[in-house]
């Protein structure tokens, strides 16, 4: 849960992105989407367990890589925000272009594209 857990990937040793089979992918978001309801609950942004944004800086830049027109209907998990509290849902990408924000710029977020 490094990607997710007590920082929301706010650390140097979050990892920036998954590879995997075109054939595993599906096992392998279905996994991922499972934990992260157990560990996060139905509505991820009420959960004590997930962390804020650090600063509203950092969140305003984590929503630039997320409403990157090149990534558009690439979430298949998450996504949500919450200005207010600083606060993204642990979010999966699935099947990213390589000239996208999120996978030229470190992401240092919740953000996971596979």
């Amino acid at each position: 849960m490094g990607k997710w857990g007590a920082n929301s990937g706010q650390a140097c040793i979050a990892a920036d992105y998954l590879v995997t089979t075109k054939d595993y992918a599906p096992k392998l978001v279905a996994d991922l989407k499972h934990v992260l309801k157990q560990t996060f609950g139905i509505n991820p942004l009420k959960s004590k367990e997930l962390s804020g944004i650090v600063s509203s800086n950092h969140f305003d830049r984590l929503t630039r890589l997320l409403d990157d027109d090149k990534i558009s209907g690439k979430i298949v998990h998450g996504g949500e925000r919450d200005k207010t509290n600083l606060k993204i849902a642990p979010t999966i990408l699935l099947d990213v272009p390589q000239d996208s924000l999120t996978m030229i710029e470190e992401i240092f977020g919740p953000l996971l594209p596979i």
